[in-house]
């Protein structure tokens, strides 16, 4: 089932233009993405060891877990940033591109706490100004290599609101039956 979504992902950053494979397995680009985001509040995203320029126009592509297309968007672009996380409880900094989206366009229904998806980074670099070989413009594409939870605060509050309903109910259901008060019902051992 993975590689059937694996698959999916690939094939639409095949269609998506021509990427390059041009990068060996060491000095391939990725992208550091934070756990914990939240649909209302900036998305994001860490390149180490690059730099974007405006006419690279990177963008991001959400990935839904079927391979379908949730939403395409476009960074600000912050250059020349320093990035630290623990590896192995030790800090590690790298150097790079912070992208910033803004995931307000984003629609995720109400009754949904969070949704899956795969990023997919994308972004053109032209030829050469004197390259005269006329090769095309190349695309490039990072594929995070596992799944990004983006929160709903409507949807969790929901679910939060629907258990502390139901905890108060089966209480007040508990107390009829045993003719006790809730602080006696708790603190009892029976």
């Amino acid at each position: 089932m993975k590689s059937i979504h694996l698959v999916s992902v690939f094939c639409l950053a095949v269609m998506s233009g021509s990427i390059s494979f041009a990068y060996g397995q060491q000095d391939a680009p990725r992208m550091i993405i934070p756990a914990g985001q939240v649909s209302n509040r900036i998305f994001k995203v860490f390149v180490p060891d690059l730099s974007f320029s405006p006419d690279m126009n990177p963008r991001l592509t959400l990935m839904t877990v079927r391979g379908n297309k949730l939403t395409e968007l476009s960074p600000a672009v912050s250059n020349d940033q320093t990035w630290y996380e623990k590896l192995d409880t030790v800090p590690v900094g790298y150097s790079g591109a912070l992208l910033t989206f803004n995931l307000g366009r984003l629609r995720i229904p109400w009754y949904k706490s969070s949704i899956r998806v795969y990023p997919v980074l994308r972004w053109t670099v032209q030829p050469e100004a004197g390259d005269t070989t006329g090769m095309p413009a190349l695309t490039h594409a990072i594929i995070h290599p596992s799944f990004i939870f983006i929160g709903n605060r409507a949807g969790t509050i929901f679910y939060t609101a629907v258990i502390f309903v139901v905890f108060i109910f089966l209480s007040w259901l508990w107390t009829r039956k045993s003719n006790q008060k809730i602080l006696g019902i708790i603190s009892t051992s029976d």
